[in-house]
């Protein structure tokens, strides 16, 4: 049973599913071949937040649904923004912890589930398509309440029925229409020309074009048919033959680029059928090497790439699953809903959360659900949390000047500076080399940089070894314990101050400086006793 949390914005569903790891082409119906979560997967869970009913009161016998229209926010927030419909028709923003907003409202209401909807993010503006329930999309720019054209701003009327939306590698918007694509230039956000660019033979014309994606500085769709296209400075290029794959998918949101760099789409198995039971992959640079990277799902409705790189697809059979396919290992990890959370019998959409790492360098993808499958359902936005970002290179610094202590004691700091998701990892050493004068030969002033006559011997002095492995804006605190020889070698120097040496050797990340100063601490003061 789902438990309800009231809260001031919103309604939070606070169940977690469980991840199941599945061997890359392992049937998904029925009996599977189930082993444990990759050690990566085990902070990943599946939460939902109900849409406050003040957001999106239903419609009676209808409810209120997500429409399938969700990015992060243009504001550089850590929120993510999107469509839902009830009585009302609003854009709101959702944090990571179910916070909730009205950015804007105005659109027309969309009745008996969710519209054609598409959004992506440009110049600032959350670029939204809306296929207005009928023959002509309205293309709107939806500005912060900070942003200089705050609210929803209508900014042109195009083409027919709209299907999906992306930005282009020369920065247009492209929109998939039953016309073909429609290249919408920014000009002075929010304002844009718009011209459409029907598909040419021997693409299949009838029904223009549905899914779209970008990558390679290229702008890839499907027609109809399945058949997967690109356009780009050169014009069109394709239909480009898949190696056993009927067709890819003609559903929104089903070709992305993932951080390998390769394009991957939604794919059928057999022709006609609807069901894309495949994720297809291609190099953007050599398109005709169409090859299936996962094969046995259930039915792939939506995808997108995460922070960790990878794809993530919802998956609609079977009562709904949020999948990932690890693009380097081939690997497929689902996820479990939790009770009280449900995919949308249509408008399906999973989108990358903020690029905005947590508190533990990790972050989010969102997804469009509701709590109910059937009857009068109220909107809800599904999370999936503990997605790892790929790590950077940090600069790990230390404090360059230490006093030691009478008890031979001096403390070290490391600090790794960066995001929480920059990270410095490797080995120090600590020495210092001194010249060792024969016992025999006492100087009434020992300096291992200025040790008069060149006689004795060069002895380096370990002070010390460290392996470090932090996370962006985290400390390292070491104690060194100098051995007897360097601490007299210290007390005997004028200055009484000793450069030491700092070695490095570094996994990830770089090290700044290469020495430290050691200085003697003053000696403690003289208790003085007796009576009066």
């Amino acid at each position: 049973m789902m438990r309800l949390i009231e809260r001031t914005d919103g309604v939070r569903l606070k169940l977690r599913s469980t991840a199941i790891r599945v061997a890359g082409a392992a049937a998904l119906a029925g009996v599977c071949a189930l082993g444990a979560p990759a050690l990566a997967q085990a902070k990943v869970a599946v939460t939902g937040y109900a849409v406050s009913f003040a957001l999106a009161p239903g419609a009676a016998g209808v409810g209120s649904f997500t429409e399938p229209a969700i990015v992060p926010a243009p504001n550089g927030s850590d929120a993510e923004w999107l469509v839902v419909s009830g009585r009302n028709q609003q854009v709101i923003s959702i944090t990571p912890t179910g916070q909730q907003r009205s950015i804007a409202s105005g659109m027309a209401t969309g009745v008996n589930g969710p519209l054609l909807y598409a959004s992506v993010d440009a110049d600032g503006y959350d670029w939204i398509l809306d296929n207005d329930q009928g023959p002509g999309n309205v293309l709107y720019a939806v500005g912060a309440p900070n942003s200089q054209s705050p609210g929803l701003n209508p900014v042109a009327r195009l083409g027919n029925y709209g299907q999906d939306l992306t930005l282009g590698p020369d920065g247009a918007l492209y929109a998939a229409d039953n016309t073909g694509l429609i290249r919408c230039q920014i000009s002075a956000a929010p304002a844009a020309s718009c011209a459409t660019n029907p598909l040419p033979p021997p693409f299949y014309t009838g029904a223009g074009a549905f899914a779209l994606g970008a990558g390679g500085g290229q702008v890839w769709f499907t027609d109809g048919l399945g058949e997967l296209g690109s356009y780009g400075p050169a014009g069109f290029g394709g239909p480009f033959p898949a190696a056993g794959v009927s067709d890819a998918s003609t559903d929104p949101g089903t070709i992305v680029t993932a951080g390998n760099g390769m394009l991957y789409a939604a794919a059928a198995s057999s022709p006609g059928s609807g069901v894309n039971d495949e994720i297809v992959e291609l190099d953007p640079q050599a398109p005709d090497g169409v090859r299936v990277a996962a094969a046995g799902l259930g039915n792939v409705v939506a995808m997108t790439v995460g922070p960790d790189g990878n794809v993530w697809f919802l998956d609609a059979a079977d009562g709904g699953l949020v999948g990932e396919l690890n693009v380097a290992t081939g690997d497929i990890f689902r996820f479990a809903l939790p009770a009280g959370l449900a995919l949308p019998t249509s408008g399906w959409r999973i989108a990358a959360g903020p690029s905005v790492p947590g508190s533990t360098g990790d972050g989010e993808v969102f997804f469009t659900a509701t709590t109910s499958s059937s009857g009068e359902p109220q909107a809800a936005i599904g999370e999936v949390t503990g997605i790892p970002f790929p790590l950077s290179a940090g600069a790990l610094a230390f404090n360059g000047a230490v006093t030691v202590s009478r008890r031979h004691l001096a403390v070290l700091t490391f600090a790794c500076s960066g995001q929480s998701t920059a990270a410095c990892e490797g080995r120090l050493t600590l020495s210092v080399r001194t010249r060792l004068i024969p016992q025999g030969k006492r100087r009434r002033r020992l300096d291992h940089r200025f040790a008069g006559p060149r006689r004795g011997r060069i002895r380096r002095l370990l002070l010390g070894r460290w392996r470090y492995d932090l996370r962006g804006g985290h400390l390292l605190r070491a104690t060194v314990h100098l051995p007897r020889l360097a601490y007299q070698l210290l007390e005997t120097l004028s200055s009484h101050r000793l450069d030491a040496t700092v070695t490095s050797t570094t996994r990830l990340g770089t090290v700044s400086g290469h020495t430290v100063v050691l200085d003697v601490a003053p000696a403690p003061p003289v208790r003085r006793g007796g009576h009066r």
